[in-house]
C-alpha cells in the first residue's frame, strides 16, 4: 500500500486506490467499531497485501444496537 494511501486510509471521501470509490467504507467500519467500544486499524501492509486488526470490547456498551 502506498504511503499516500496509508495516510488517508481513514479519511472521509478520500479513496486510496479507486477513482469511482466514495472513500467511506473503512471510515464507516472504524466508526462502528469505536461506537461499540472497539477499534479498527492497520496492522501490516506489504507486497502480499494488508492486514487489518479489529479490537472488540468484552462487554458491549449499554444501549448499543446490534
Amino acid at each position: 500500500m502506498p504511503d499516500k494511501a496509508k495516510d488517508n486510509l481513514f479519511t472521509l471521501f478520500i479513496s486510496s486506490t479507486k477513482k469511482d470509490s466514495t472513500g467511506l467504507g473503512l471510515v464507516i467500519a472504524r466508526e462502528v467499531m469505536r461506537t461499540h467500544g472497539g477499534n479498527l486499524n492497520v496492522l501490516k501492509t506489504g507486497d502480499e497485501g494488508t492486514i487489518f486488526g479489529i479490537e472488540l470490547p468484552e462487554n458491549i456498551k449499554e444501549g448499543a444496537a446490534l
